[in-house]
């Protein structure tokens, strides 16, 4: 593995880079990562009619474990970086509010529950299709950005598409704040997933990902279609 810091190359070995990470990690983001829970995390995965759902798989982002017969679930105590819980999304459903995840509470460890509804996700061709969508790069919302927001809709829907997803450079602070407002699951109608670009990157509240967490909720997270 090579490492640059502008002026020499560093060459350094998987042992070294490890360390040096942990150290830094130590050092400077601890507080900022800290577990917002202790103990063993409880709730359940269910559909909006009260039926517990068997074996969606439930995560911290660390560890990941598989709902029983009732949905109910339990993630070992929360590791020292788990900011939420989360719910890998099975095929043929969807949480029309786009809550797949929730932060996990100081001193809380029971009720973190969720309730999924059922989705048709196949299209005429027996198939799903879905839209990929990047580097809209936004500074706010304004008629433009309504615009080609609304076009994408009626276009999602004329294609009968399964989900939508952002692959990143939503842009900075303004087009992170302003972005999740203007394009969601609730006013697009459809399942709308963000993943983090390198212009989504932050250097604000101790790590990268912080601000884009802030906002969007997990940056790492699975679905199923």
């Amino acid at each position: 593995m090579y490492l640059s810091d502008r002026k020499k190359i560093m060459k350094v070995t998987r042992k070294e880079f490890l360390g040096g990470a942990a150290a830094w990690t130590v050092a400077g983001g601890s507080s900022a990562l800290a577990a917002a829970a202790k103990g063993p995390i409880r709730g359940t995965v269910r559909l909006a009619d009260g039926w517990g759902l068997k074996d969606v798989v439930v995560s911290d982002g660390l560890v990941s474990v598989k709902t029983d017969g009732e949905g109910r679930f339990t993630l070992p105590a929360a590791h020292d970086y788990a900011r939420f819980v989360f719910v890998s999304i099975p095929s043929g459903h969807w949480f029309p509010t786009g809550a797949y995840w929730q932060r996990l509470v100081p001193g809380k460890t029971e009720g973190y529950d969720f309730v999924l509804e059922k989705r048709k996700e196949t299209n005429a061709q027996g198939g799903h299709r879905f839209i990929h969508f990047s580097d809209s790069e936004i500074s706010g919302i304004d008629a433009v950005e309504e615009r080609w927001r609304d076009e994408l809709k009626s276009f999602a829907a004329a294609e009968d598409a399964a989900f939508i997803v952002h692959t990143g450079d939503i842009c900075y602070r303004a087009g992170l704040v302003s972005h999740i407002k203007l394009m969601n699951t609730a006013n697009m109608g459809l399942p709308v997933y963000y993943t983090v670009g390198n212009h989504d990157l932050i250097r604000e509240g101790g790590y990268g990902e912080y601000l884009f967490e802030s906002l969007y909720g997990p940056s790492c997270y699975s679905f199923n279609a």
